[in-house]
């Protein structure tokens, strides 16, 4: 941890993260719908790849009175406790309040404890709040925006990209299909010519793989099983 920021460093090793917000729904709806993703299965995936990275059980302080007693509570307090989430209000979450894309960039943004400078040339963030956090993620390359030069911040996020950014987040980027392993799980809806179709198979399936020679993509070498995230409940 870094003035109450954690870093990522220890859990980009081990490529066994649960899309836990699409296991009862990969298969049956369009992976780029927004589907109205609640915040408490965003925190909850984040919260299990520190989980698999040992994240500190000190972490575990602030409590957020609107969330006791249920299943997330340990993954929301602790994101809470690490300055990664935020909530609505001093003591109120709203865990089923849909996240958007400016508030899932930001997320991402507070994993840099380098604290980059961010820059882009998105045209629609003049006055918003998460402007400086959304174009710090984008120079480190964990979001983009759309072609016509937007981001459209307080679009609802959808499943494809939140995906996608986690992976980048996470150094999880097989670089094309040959990186992959023909017995993985697939998905109906994920064919291999959408653009998202390598982002969900990554999140989909846990495996051990080999860093490539260019330091940044992955060559999956063998799947692997699926942990016990309730272990981190």
């Amino acid at each position: 941890m870094d003035n109450g920021i954690y870093a990522f460093n220890d859990i980009t090793s081990g490529h066994t993260i649960p899309v836990v917000y699409a296991e009862d729904k990969i298969g049956e709806k369009d992976p780029e719908q927004s589907d109205n993703i609640p915040d408490k299965y965003q925190a909850t995936v984040i919260y299990t790849a520190g989980a698999n990275g040992k994240i500190a059980e000190s972490a575990k302080a602030k409590e957020v009175l609107t969330i006791e007693d249920n299943w997330y509570n340990t993954a929301v307090s602790t994101m809470a406790a690490l300055g990664i989430i935020k909530g609505r209000t001093e003591t109120t979450f709203e865990p089923d309040a849909p996240i958007t894309r400016a508030e899932f960039a930001a997320i991402c943004a507070r994993f840099d404890t380098g604290r980059t400078d961010g820059d882009s040339n998105f045209t629609d963030l003049s006055g918003h709040w998460a402007k400086d956090e959304i174009e710090r993620a984008a120079t480190l390359g964990w979001i983009t925006g759309y072609p016509d030069g937007t981001f459209r911040p307080e679009n609802a996020i959808t499943r494809a990209e939140a995906m996608t950014m986690i992976n980048r987040v996470l150094q999880r980027l097989p670089e094309d299909e040959s990186d992959l392993l023909s017995n993985m799980q697939t998905w109906p809806d994920n064919l291999s010519s959408a653009w998202y179709y390598l982002a969900v198979q990554e999140a989909t399936n846990s495996h051990d793989f080999d860093r490539k020679d260019d330091g940044v993509h992955e060559k999956w070498t063998a799947l692997t099983a699926n942990p016990d995230w309730t272990a981190f409940q």
